[in-house]
């Protein structure tokens, strides 16, 4: 007997089953075969078509062909399909034989009391409709009073009956029973109860593995997010920080270089608004939402750098003639020889980005290098100067 591929039929939506029927087998309490079902001598073969994909195969475990018409099977002649009457179609059931595909397979294969073989020989995608014909409800009366429906189903001495059981022990246990029809009624309610609750667990678990996917795909979604916008973010935003920073440098630098500073706020406001268009214009043109020369973006911090000259050249006298005008003359030689390397800096910076004339970087950064220099010398000399200055009072102090 050949092995059948069950995952293989859950693709197909219709298939062909080819099903060679014993010679001498009774079909369960029925000596004979219905007139409907009987074949011709010469031919022993059975073709029966499913229209469901949960395909009801479990029934051929038990019935014969005549007890499926008895059982509520209603079939018609397919004549489009091949020209022997023995060609058969199942369309509909009156039950919803939904059933464990584990119990369809024994060993790897499908067997039957009344078949010798159940192999699958075609697949139908395409077929013509039918009518479906309806027996009348005389007929089923019949039927059922024959089989008596309403008898107890086992006696108390009846045995189970076992699945794994050979071909000729399941035909001896469905022959001596006293209602075979109800009992198989029973058994197949049984699945069919067993089949809508792993159904129902298999839809929590879609359920479940949906929600889980859903929540998956939004936190995917989010970090997707999250990464465009660290990556995508704005010079501008970044360079708030450096704005809160030359905001307390100002404060600072107007508050120590002179009184004069502090009562009019024309400087200050003038020398932060240079610093707030020089980080905004820096900020567009990394973003490339402005197409301006690097001369231009920088213009506003030459202004900057160059205002402390014009207000010291003016002032210069003035500051020298006051009472600190030493310490006033230190802090601008310092401020106008900070201010002349970062110029140069600036300055050697926005022709390395227009036009790269220098064969490295390293040398744009020559001038911030000496700014450097510079400031460390000025603040040896700074430290130094403080601790004469305390020697001297501390020896005038010893004097008296």
């Amino acid at each position: 007997m050949e092995k059948i591929n069950f995952f293989e039929l859950q693709r197909k939506k219709y298939f062909i089953l080819e099903l060679n029927h014993l010679e001498n087998a009774k079909f369960g309490r029925f000596n004979e075969i219905p007139e409907k079902l009987k074949t011709p001598s010469n031919e022993n073969n059975l073709i029966i078509e499913m229209l469901n994909e949960d395909i009801l195969l479990y029934i051929f475990q038990f019935l014969s062909p005549g007890d499926l018409i008895r059982f509520g099977l209603t079939c018609k002649y397919i004549n489009e399909l091949t020209e022997d009457r023995n060609t058969w179609r199942i369309i509909s059931l009156n039950y919803n034989y939904a059933f464990i595909w584990d119990s369809l397979q024994l060993n790897g294969n499908l067997t039957s009391p009344y078949f010798d073989s159940i192999r699958v020989i075609g697949s139908v995608k395409n077929y013509p409709k039918i009518e479906i014909e309806n027996e009348n409800e005389n007929e089923n009366q019949n039927l059922e009073n024959e089989t008596g429906l309403n008898q107890p189903l086992l006696s108390n001495d009846q045995e189970e009956f076992n699945i794994d059981s050979t071909k000729n022990e399941r035909i001896h246990f469905i022959n001596k029973l006293e209602n075979p029809k109800q009992y198989l009624i029973s058994k197949f309610g049984e699945l069919n109860q067993k089949f809508q609750e792993k159904e129902k667990i298999i839809e929590k678990n879609k359920k479940r593995q949906k929600n889980f996917n859903r929540k998956q795909s939004i936190q995917a979604k989010l970090r997707q997010l999250l990464a465009q916008s660290i990556l995508k973010c704005y010079w501008i935003l970044i360079f708030i920080p450096l704005l809160i920073i030359f905001f307390i440098i100002l404060i600072l630098n107007v508050l120590s270089i002179t009184k004069e500073f502090i009562n009019s706020y024309t400087v200050f406001i003038f020398d932060f608004v240079l610093l707030i268009l020089f980080v905004i214009f820096l900020g567009l043109k990394l973003d490339d939402k402005i197409n301006w020369n690097y001369a231009i973006v920088f213009l506003p911090l030459f202004i900057f750098n160059v205002s402390p000259f014009l207000f010291f050249s003016h002032k210069f006298d003035e500051l020298l003639n006051d009472s600190s005008g030493l310490f006033f003359g230190f802090l601008i030689v310092f401020g106008l020889i900070i201010d002349l390397p970062s110029t140069v800096f600036e300055i050697f910076l926005v022709c390395f980005l227009e036009t790269p004339k220098f064969n490295h970087i390293s040398y744009v950064f020559i001038p911030y290098y000496l700014l450097l220099f510079i400031s460390g010398c000025f603040m040896c000399c700074s430290c130094l100067l403080s601790i004469r200055r305390k020697r001297r009072r501390y020896d005038n102090y010893s004097l008296y």
